[in-house]
């Protein structure tokens, strides 16, 4: 992983271990995920991405943004620091 300052970065799984990794939606997130968003056509080639939402940093307010997909379900949440929105229905 490139290690580069993000104001976005992609949570993903890309391991047999299922712990939630963050990396850079560029060069990073193309070499765990094949840079398609649910790796549908080449899971034999990555078996164990999976995409978890995007997170980003809100310029100058110090909060961090985050975004969560769960793309087996279509749920949505949003939080930001105690704010968090729920669609749970997709």
């Amino acid at each position: 992983m490139c290690s580069k300052a993000r104001d976005v970065l992609v949570r993903c799984q890309i391991d047999e271990t299922q712990k939630w990794h963050f990396v850079c939606p560029g060069v990073c997130w193309k070499s765990v995920s094949g840079g398609i968003e649910d790796a549908k056509g080449v899971q034999d080639e990555y078996p164990h991405y999976r995409y978890g939402g995007m997170v980003s940093f809100l310029e100058g307010s110090g909060e961090e943004c985050e975004l969560m997909l769960d793309v087996d379900s279509g749920k949505t949440e949003v939080r930001m620091g105690q704010l968090v929105l729920r669609n749970p229905r997709g």
